[in-house]
């Protein structure tokens, strides 16, 4: 800014002032009163580099009063400069009014720099909410925004979000969200985050726009500040993107050392841990299920439904495929062809209504046919047995009379029947 423009003007000041036979060896009595008139005519530039020529010792002894006194008039003419530096050597010296005039004077002179300090004077210096001293500090705060002070936005953005209340002008999210943009802007990696998170949040006077907030996230986190990084991290992990958050939450860990961080590394590696042998578990069950229907195919096509629905159901254990065998069986008139134990042991399956009403009817159909009477030689159709153990021709005969097997029956001979396919299955044998 100023300094940059008087260093250049002092080349050529001094290649004017200085004879050229004596430019490489000038000595204080060639230029030094040179810039002390033309500092005392109100030449910024000269007042400005009096002072760096005197604080330095270049061509004369060092001087410090001198120095700061040639600093003070350059502020007067309007080196913003000047007015920091001065404010800076009062402050250290604990000359803390002085140091909060010239800071002022730095700012309305358009460095921006000096409007934070000056602002935060003003602000300690409240009396209460909506004193003078407030209304000032704000507008310092403001002017120092404008010049790009990055903290100056920042700290508007806080003040304004509530942060740094008790405020008279109260709470403006959008204000808030506009100064911490300024201040991302300005470079500020802290207000690229906050701007990010507020933006995710909606907190910014709109909807979430998770658009906008990664934008600024990446900023902030690209500008090293961590909690840039922890947003970007969080977004995600809301969209599962698990490799993406580790790296981010993990970027976070390394900027700011900030435990939450550092421990969703740690979740996040057991979890992926986790996930890797699941998906390798359903794979693998995939691969099994699918060369099982395979396998059903096969015996369904051979007709063999009786192993059709010991692979379905024992070493499947697809719902699916036990529906489809009972319905080809019941379609084939094979119904006959499966175990007793299907009868009972799918009463907590989830069958489907036609599969559920096939094997309803032929549980029925087998409880009646095992309450018929015991028959002997060809005439077995229609002989019965009478209680004296005579035999007798008639068509129907009291149920009273008839011998009945009982349900324990049934379910002993069913496990006796199946004991080797539980034990082939690995369900235990029972």
């Amino acid at each position: 800014m100023v300094a940059a423009f008087v260093r250049m003007a002092l080349a050529s000041l001094l290649v004017l002032a200085v004879p050229a036979h004596a430019q490489s060896s000038a000595s204080p009595s060639l230029w030094n009163p040179t810039l002390e008139r033309k500092c005392a005519a109100k030449d910024a530039v000269a007042c400005f580099t009096l002072g760096e020529t005197l604080t330095a010792g270049r061509g004369v002894a060092a001087d410090p009063v001198k120095a700061q006194a040639a600093f003070v008039r350059a502020c007067d003419v309007g080196v913003a400069e000047g007015c920091y530096i001065v404010a800076t050597r009062r402050s250290a010296a604990g000359d803390a009014a002085g140091a909060m005039a010239m800071y002022r004077k730095g700012c309305e002179a358009g460095l921006g720099e000096a409007c934070m300090p000056a602002a935060m004077g003003l602000w300690k210096a409240r009396s209460g909410t909506g004193d003078e001293n407030e209304k000032l500090a704000v507008l310092y705060f403001d002017r120092g925004c404008t010049l790009r002070q990055a903290d100056s936005c920042l700290y508007l953005s806080q003040i304004y979000s509530g942060n740094r209340r008790p405020y008279n002008g109260g709470t403006d999210i959008v204000a808030s969200m506009r100064y911490a943009v300024a201040a991302c802007n300005a470079g500020s990696g802290e207000a690229c985050g906050l701007a990010g998170d507020r933006a995710r949040n909606g907190h910014h006077g709109g909807r979430p726009d998770p658009v906008m907030a990664e934008r600024y996230s990446k900023m902030s986190c690209n500008m090293g500040y961590g909690g840039g990084c922890m947003t970007l991290g969080l977004m995600a992990t809301q969209r599962d993107d698990w490799t993406s958050a580790r790296d981010f939450y993990a970027r976070s860990c390394q900027l700011d050392r900030y435990p939450p961080s550092c421990k969703v590394v740690g979740d996040i590696d057991r979890y992926l841990a986790d996930k890797s042998r699941y998906d390798a578990e359903m794979t693998r069950r995939t691969q099994r299920n699918q060369a099982g229907r395979a396998k059903v195919d096969q015996l369904l096509a051979a007709g063999n439904y009786g192993g059709a629905m010991d692979t379905a159901a024992y070493e499947l254990g697809s719902t699916d495929q036990v529906n489809r065998v009972i319905v080809a069986a019941a379609a084939a008139g094979r119904m006959g062809d499966l175990n007793d134990i299907y009868m009972v042991a799918f009463d907590n399956w989830s069958l489907t209504g036609q599969a559920r009403s096939l094997l309803t009817a032929e549980n029925n159909r087998r409880i009646i046919a095992a309450r018929r009477p015991a028959m002997l030689g060809s005439a077995a159709n229609s002989r019965t047995w009478t209680s004296s153990g005579s035999s007798s021709f008639t068509n129907s005969v009291p149920a009273a009379q008839m011998p009945r097997i009982s349900e324990s029956d049934i379910y002993r001979n069913a496990r006796e029947n199946t004991r080797s396919t539980y034990c082939s299955a690995g369900w235990g044998c029972r």
